[in-house]
């Protein structure tokens, strides 16, 4: 594991993470009063989850096939003050089905929403997972619009249709405020890359690091605009009850405390049907999973569903450790 540190580097990789931050943010300062001193949280007598460790699955759909094109899993280690947020790719390698079709991003559909997802994903990583939140396109624009719009610096042109997604990308190089249209438009692109998502991944975190850092500065007004304008368009199990009980913690949460890490594994292309899959690394996942996810040792994936064992390619990526990098927001 390599764990980089630096001013500046807020490895947010994916539009999810950073909008259910917006909304767990948003939902606690709605939910104070405007006067400063008298901000005093009410009594929680529950803690989520139990133990020191409350994780929720984040997932957000595109608007048309139902496939989720962001898979996050959100850990808060109550014991250390730390929150660790796990991006999935897409296109892991997962056998939710018997069909075909294996991608990672095809399973809230195929398992009937969010509550089958979890299950599915709490058994295949061995841990428990707490509560969901599934996003919608339509999520993220209004956000950014509630906001005012961000600014970004766009390093080159972005030019790209898709008639059958509904989708039309055209944006200028330059420094810009992006509302929730343009925003949308510059986190989906990827036609022009060469690691495709991976690569997405990679330039989402310009526009998600101007956007973390926006919604961090939000006043109680602001924030409660926020969770308003969010509420109808997040379908999500966490109750009032639940923000409450992670108030105090969040509210004093230090970014130095909160770190990003993408699912260690390698992308590899299936010699018969010549779908792209990404295959995770089992002795890297079980390291990570045990050390910031609060995991057992020998809990990760202990029925193979993440293994394709009729390909020599899947069982080298899948059987051998893949370093990984554990990036700091500070």
């Amino acid at each position: 594991m390599i764990l980089k540190k630096g001013k500046n580097i807020i490895f947010w990789s994916a539009i999810a993470a950073c909008l259910a931050a917006a909304l767990l943010v948003s939902m606690i300062l709605g939910s104070l009063p405007k006067k400063a001193e008298d901000r005093s949280l009410p009594e929680v007598t529950e803690t989520i989850g139990g133990g020191n460790y409350f994780r929720f699955l984040v997932a957000g759909s595109d608007a048309t096939s139902g496939l989720c094109d962001v898979l996050m899993l959100v850990s808060i280690d109550r014991a250390s003050h730390e929150v660790f947020v796990l991006q999935i790719p897409r296109d892991t390698y997962a056998k939710y089905t018997e069909k075909s079709y294996r991608k990672l991003n095809g399973a809230y559909a195929s398992l009937g929403g969010m509550d089958g997802f979890r299950e599915f994903l709490s058994k295949a990583l061995g841990v428990s997972i707490d509560r969901t939140l599934h996003l919608s396109p339509s999520a993220f624009r209004s956000a950014v619009d509630a906001l005012g719009g961000v600014e970004i610096d766009l390093p080159r042109d972005l030019d790209y249709d898709d008639p059958a997604q509904k989708l039309s990308i055209h944006l200028k190089a330059g420094k810009q405020t992006l509302d929730g249209a343009g925003a949308e438009q510059f986190v989906r692109y990827r036609a022009g890359y060469v690691q495709g998502d991976l690569d997405r991944i990679d330039a989402q975190k310009l526009f998600l690091s101007a956007l973390f850092r926006k919604v961090s500065e939000l006043g109680v007004f602001e924030a409660a605009t926020l969770a308003i304008r969010m509420r109808n368009e997040v379908d999500t199990d966490l109750e009032a009850s639940d923000i409450f009980s992670l108030a105090g913690e969040l509210i004093s949460l230090s970014p130095d405390r909160v770190f990003f890490v993408t699912a260690p594994g390698a992308a590899v292309t299936a010699e018969k049907s010549g779908a792209s899959y990404y295959v995770l690394s089992a002795p890297a996942m079980e390291e990570l999973l045990v050390r910031h996810f609060g995991a057992s040792e020998g809990g990760f994936d202990s029925e193979c569903v993440f293994l394709n064992e009729n390909n020599e390619r899947f069982r080298k990526i899948y059987g051998e450790y893949c370093a990984y990098s554990v990036q700091e927001c500070s």
